[in-house]
């Protein structure tokens, strides 16, 4: 039996680092039979998921959403709840990490939508209800291992008014771009990965049944069964047979998120604080991982770096890589730049220090510093979206 540990994506944890679920970092993992409260300060709102931080359990189901509800830009009559795309790997997550660990992901075997779809004739479709003349909240989540989706409905256009925990300007769209955090875009000067998504559709077509389909975009992600990630949308009236619709165009397939997002409530993000770099950058030592100035990250999960921060005097193990910075208590910590198209390229990115966001940022990246001394501590993940970082305090917003 494995340990385990719970992160809650997308929360900055203000002055609650121990609640983050980072195993070695910010907690010790959780036994088999033992338990761990995590006490967490909803202090944003919108759609968000949970998953394991241990190993790559939340590659094989430890996973799931997640509400905190708040005002919403548009106004809606029926919440149909979240809607979590993923690709299912049938299986163990561990081999297949063994077989691909110095190449390219492999294909997954299916992809899911709620947790259901068809596979060699078995399974099923999950179903949403639509009422005629109705306006319907979804919240998209990709909660994938490697695919990056583009989610429509046939026939249906829908009005996007969230992005992540941000409420924004409201638009309208057909094929929504949803990825996995692993590629950042500009959003007022402000650098949002679009994981999650509020919109709002309304049930203006013939009472029928349409397709939800969610394609994996083949420019970086391999989905076996890649037509087929779908779920039904029955309006209320209609009868139980399966959707003829047609899928919405495709414009392209590239690994792009949505683009020209502005946030509702404008604020201003201010200057910019300079201070050290630290070059990152993915090697090959018999699998990929990331490094941070030339060296990759090994910890103890029996002592993780919080507690060690915590003691009077602290010193690290050098497997740790934490790095001195130099700045003030207005200065927070590393942004993820890279970009898909950069994943086996060897690409090296400078991070540069930045003042704190007013609003939020990076939902897949904890933001944070030490109260005592700025130190920053980059961990090695597969995955190229984060950069885990690690405090004891962390500036108020606004």
């Amino acid at each position: 039996m494995d340990s385990t540990s719970v992160h809650w994506h997308g929360f900055i944890q203000p002055h609650n680092a121990g609640h983050d679920g980072v195993p070695g970092i910010t907690q010790c993992p959780i036994p088999p039979g033992g338990t761990f409260t995590y006490k967490i300060r909803a202090t944003r709102y919108g759609p968000t998921w949970y998953h394991s931080h241990f190993t790559l359990q939340y590659g094989q189901g430890a996973l799931g959403p997640l509400m905190i509800h708040g005002p919403t830009v548009e106004n809606w009559d029926i919440d149909l709840g979240q809607v979590l795309l993923t690709d299912y790997y049938r299986g163990s997550i561990y081999e297949l990490w063994f077989q691909e660990r110095t190449a390219p992901p492999l294909a997954s075997d299916n992809g899911l939508i709620n947790g259901q779809n068809m596979f060699n004739g078995g399974g099923t479709f999950s179903e949403f209800k639509f009422t005629p003349g109705k306006r319907h909240r979804l919240t998209i989540v990709n909660t994938s291992v490697d695919a990056h989706f583009k989610f429509s409905i046939d026939g249906h256009n829908f009005t996007v008014q969230g992005a992540d925990f941000i409420p924004i300007h409201p638009y309208e769209q057909n094929v929504l771009n949803i990825n996995i955090g692993k590629i950042s875009t500009l959003l007022d000067g402000a650098l949002i990965s679009g994981q999650r998504y509020d919109i709002i559709i309304e049930a203006n077509l013939d009472v029928d049944n349409y397709w939800m389909r969610a394609f994996p975009a083949s420019g970086c992600s391999a989905v076996n069964n890649s037509d087929w990630i779908r779920a039904i949308v029955r309006y209320e009236g209609s009868d139980d047979s399966l959707p003829t619709s047609t899928n919405w165009t495709i414009p392209d397939q590239t690994c792009e998120d949505e683009e020209g997002l502005v946030p509702w409530v404008a604020r201003d993000v201010g200057g910019l604080a300079y201070g050290d770099q630290a070059n990152i950058s993915i090697i090959k030592q018999n699998y990929e991982k990331f490094t941070m100035g030339g060296t990759s990250l090994q910890i103890d999960w029996d002592d993780p770096t919080l507690l060690l921060a915590e003691k009077a005097d602290p010193s690290y193990p050098g497997s740790y890589n934490v790095l001195e910075v130099n700045g003030t208590d207005d200065t927070v910590s590393l942004h993820d730049l890279i970009g898909a198209d950069t994943f086996c390229s060897g690409y090296t990115l400078s991070f540069n220090l930045l003042r704190l966001l007013r609003y939020p940022i990076l939902s897949t990246c904890t933001v944070t510093i030490f109260s005592n001394s700025q130190r920053v501590q980059a961990c090695s993940m597969k995955a190229f979206s984060t950069v885990q970082t690690l405090s004891t305090r962390f500036v108020e917003m606004s």
